[in-house]
């Protein structure tokens, strides 16, 4: 088999270490994604079994495949997840049973013709970005508009069992506030690296979220290891990801979970702003409304991952008011009581609760405040409407309309495709607002502004108003860094970002 295989890709030199991670004795089965020579996705099925005492009491195998980038996002390798297992747990029993592994060679091997004229590689895949680079010498960009979460799967059909984007509850459970540093470091394309314990499978799931809801390009990219001395190698990554044990991300009890921890380099702790903590409750609240296409989580996850119900038992004093997402239930009960995020959240700073009090009390009588509007604008992007704050919704989209034109909540639209849907807007309303802004400074006046050379050098303002569209936090350093490095990434500019402030009588107090 591997004679034949070889004869296409080269397969000697990493295969084996990548569908087999370190840690994988201690578990009895679990699915491994990797990706071959940037022109490869890889999947194999790792299953443990009872042997012989020359054997060590145990024999252990896995059986992959190698499928070209080409043919879809990690070459839709997931829709051979089960057939793989099946067989592993064959040969497990049996490894004299080669038959079968030609078998399923000769039933999905890739001719030699259409080997030779297979589609050309995606568009953002490693292989179809290389050798190219933007005029700044930045990483490119995709030309065309990010697309729409109905990429996935075509109306009407629901994902493939062990598709990573039935994972996305227990990934917004297992992150909460911080799925948001972790998307503006995909979409600045940094290499963030996960490091987890065995079994893998829902980590891989969670790389390929993060890759999701970037829109996946290239120049960067998010992966997972069981090898945590890697962590220590901080010349090979920008962000660090560590998970925590399947035992201790505990979905089901939210007040006593440990959450995962971000660190960049020289080991600085990274956090979610107090923005995004509110906005990932207005999200987690307005995704109660949506069944996940699956309830089946990942076999090797089962026990991280509780199975779906339809409501919760009445009869369960100590059931929470709303189940994790994992559960997606139909009918949303008041907000859920929260886990303890003090260790993830950054510190509200002094301005900023002092902006807040005099706002209360300036506003005290109003039947809407800023914060009102913020969590309307939010939910805005689930039902996908990118209408700034107070404005009039946009032509033909009204208030809890969802992409598919039906209402929240009516079997129309998938959670995983709300979920993708929401960062893909999110990123369009980022860079769109930055574009614009961008494409004011260059439409200056020369006699104004001086000369065309002059004012391509100079650097871009963005003001409080334009974090605040981009539902950023004003009175956060680390999210005007992220503006700072977002400008220069993708346009090569320098920016000046305006942090938040209070005037009073036109005297600047905080």
């Amino acid at each position: 088999m591997l004679t034949e295989v070889a004869v296409i890709v080269d397969i000697a030199d990493s295969v084996e270490y990548k569908s087999l991670p370190s840690g994988l004795h201690d578990v009895q089965e679990d699915t491994v994604y990797f990706i071959h020579h940037d022109e490869y996705a890889g999947i194999s099925s790792f299953v443990k079994g009872e042997a012989q005492k020359l054997e060590r009491n145990a024999r252990m195998l896995a059986v992959g495949v190698l499928i070209p980038l080409s043919y879809g996002r990690l070459g839709k390798c997931w829709k051979y997840a089960d057939e793989l297992k099946s067989l592993a747990r064959k040969l497990v029993k049996d490894p004299t049973k080669t038959h079968l592994l030609d078998n399923l060679w000769q039933q999905h091997r890739l001719q030699e013709d259409e080997h030779a004229t297979r589609p050309p590689s995606v568009e953002g895949s490693p292989s179809a970005l290389k050798g190219k680079s933007s005029p700044n010498g930045q990483p490119p960009t995709r030309n065309r508009a990010v697309s729409s979460a109905s990429a996935l799967a075509p109306p009407g059909q629901t994902l493939s069992a062990h598709h990573p984007a039935l994972s996305l509850p227990t990934y917004l459970d297992t992150f909460g506030p911080l799925v948001f540093p972790l998307y503006k470091a995909a979409l600045l394309r940094k290499r963030v690296l996960l490091i987890s314990h065995a079994p893998v499978e829902l980590a891989c799931h969670f790389a390929a979220q993060e890759n999701l809801a970037s829109e996946g390009q290239a120049y960067g990219w998010v992966a997972c290891t069981t090898d945590g001395i890697l962590s220590t190698k901080d010349h090979l990554y920008d962000v660090l990801v560590t998970l925590p044990s399947a035992s201790s991300m505990d979905h089901e009890n939210q007040t006593n979970k440990t959450w995962p921890r971000i660190q960049g380099k020289k080991a600085v702790n990274i956090r979610a702003t107090q923005r995004d903590a509110r906005r990932y409750r207005v999200l987690r609240q307005d995704l109660s409304h949506y069944r996940s296409s699956s309830s089946r989580p990942p076999s090797s996850q089962q026990p991280a991952v509780e199975q779906y119900t339809d409501s919760p038992s009445p009869d369960n004093d100590s059931a929470p008011l709303l189940p994790s997402l994992s559960h997606l239930p139909t009918d949303p009960n008041p907000p859920p009581p929260e886990p303890d995020q003090t260790d993830i959240l950054e510190s509200q700073s002094w301005s900023a609760l002092a902006y807040s009090s005099f706002m209360w009390w300036a506003s005290a009588g109003e039947t809407r405040t800023d914060r009102e509007e913020e969590a309307e604008y939010d939910s805005s992007l689930l039902a996908n409407n990118l209408d700034p704050p107070g404005e009039t919704p946009s032509p033909g989209l009204s208030r809890g309309k969802t992409m598919s034109g039906g209402q929240e909540g009516d079997g129309r639209i998938g959670f995983e495709m709300a979920v993708i849907g929401y960062f893909h807007r999110l990123s369009v309303l980022i860079l769109r607002t930055l574009s614009d802004i961008i494409d004011a400074a260059n439409d200056e006046d020369p006699l104004d502004g001086g000369s065309v050379a002059g004012r391509e050098e100079a650097e871009v303002v963005v003001e409080l108003d334009d974090m605040t569209k981009m539902g950023l936090d004003i009175w956060s350093e680390s999210d005007r860094v992220f503006v700072v490095e977002l400008v220069d990434f993708y346009w090569g500019k320098k920016a000046i970002v305006k942090g938040g402030s209070l005037e009073c009588c036109g005297v600047r107090v905080l």
